[in-house]
């Protein structure tokens, strides 16, 4: 009997005694035990095209035997044995160009021994050695360009002591060590060319303690402490040449006390309190030369109260009062000369009521709702 799929015409399994051909999907045909539902023999899959996907022998319902596996381009995929349904003895694998992607021994479905992983264009790709399934010892891990991704040892399949990883120049990219998996001790990471972009320290695979990152020109450009993984105290940011440009308070992970930026030339840009998460109290903000830019009161994350805020030093732009968060009552618009623009009412972020504007030469037009 011949099988005719689509471009495809192939013979017909041959099915040991006892057992029958089932031939119900046309995309796989195998071999069975009386009642076609106990795979038994030989079987074979195929793909939509037509090429075969699969084939290899089943025992008493369970692969067994040597398999083969193919992509859709005829390419060999993988090949092994299978016992009592699961992988063991030497496996194959093949990338759809053909070339060699890892090969390595299962026992009883779990991997053992050294394991060889191959990139598309033939450079490794990574090595080292599985014990009952988990990885072990030492790994490398290579890019496709032949260099180092990172170098470090496994216990029981958990990241244990040293890592270093790499850029795909060969240049160090982090160093640090794990225990059980998790990240212990001090950790340096590095811009490329060596140079180190930050150095933190972890505790149980949580940043724990002093963190600080660097500018490429090694100028320190923050520095935080952390507990248990949360923020915790003051966190201060450097410009490149050194000046402070921004600090703030953290207390267990939620921005907490105040926090103030800086211009580049140290002079202060902001000011805000923060209480647990929410801006609160004073707010405040100054122009480069010292002068103010907006001044006003933060309740729960909302502006209250009366606010200004200055088109420029000296130069009143609008003012008016809030209302959790909202403007309500009597505002103020200013033109950027200083003189009034507009002037009326608000409720709840609406214009109410007349409005009188003015031109900018303080001459007023008619009033509009």
């Amino acid at each position: 009997m011949l099988w005719l799929l689509p471009g495809l015409a192939l013979a017909a399994l041959t099915c040991p005694k006892g057992t029958v051909l089932v031939d119900g999907d046309v995309r796989e045909h195998y071999c069975a035990l009386p009642g076609g539902t106990v795979k038994q023999g030989p079987s074979r899959r195929f793909h939509e095209n037509g090429k075969v996907r699969s084939e290899g022998p089943w025992k008493d319902g369970e692969k067994s035997g040597t398999w083969s596996f193919w992509f859709e381009n005829g390419t060999l995929e993988r090949k092994g044995d299978y016992a009592q349904g699961k992988l063991h003895g030497s496996w194959e694998h093949w990338h759809d160009n053909g070339t060699k992607w890892f090969d390595g021994e299962y026992d009883h479905g779990k991997a053992t021994g050294r394991w060889t992983y191959f990139h598309a264009n033939g450079q490794f790709e990574s090595r080292g050695r599985f014990e009952n399934g988990a990885r072990s010892g030492e790994w490398t891990v290579w890019y496709d360009n032949g260099q180092p991704k990172s170098i470090g040892k496994y216990e029981a399949g958990a990241q244990q002591g040293e890592w270093t990883t790499f850029f795909p120049s060969g240049d160090p990219e982090t160093i640090g060590s794990y225990v059980e998996g998790r990240k212990e001790g001090e950790w340096v990471t590095f811009f490329e060319g060596t140079r180190m972009a930050e150095r933190s320290s972890w505790t149980a695979g949580q940043l724990d303690g002093r963190v600080q990152s660097f500018h490429p020109n090694g100028e320190l450009a923050s520095e935080q402490s952390y507990m248990s993984g949360a923020r915790h105290g003051t966190e201060t940011h450097w410009s490149d040449t050194g000046v402070k440009v921004r600090e703030l308070g953290w207390e267990g992970g939620v921005q907490h006390g105040v926090e103030r930026s800086f211009y580049d030339d140290g002079t202060p840009r902001q000011e805000d309190t923060w209480t647990y998460g929410r801006k609160d109290g004073r707010a405040q903000g100054w122009f480069p030369d010292g002068s103010i830019r907006f001044t006003g009161e933060m309740q729960a994350g909302k502006e209250t109260g009366w606010w200004k805020r200055y088109h420029g030093p000296g130069v009143l732009a609008s003012e008016g009062r809030y209302v959790e968060g909202r403007k309500n009552g009597e505002w103020r618009e200013y033109h950027d000369n200083g003189q009034l623009a507009a002037q009326g009412a608000y409720r709840d972020d609406e214009r109410v009521g007349a409005w009188v504007q003015f031109t900018p030469d303080g001459k007023p037009t008619k009033a509009r709702k």
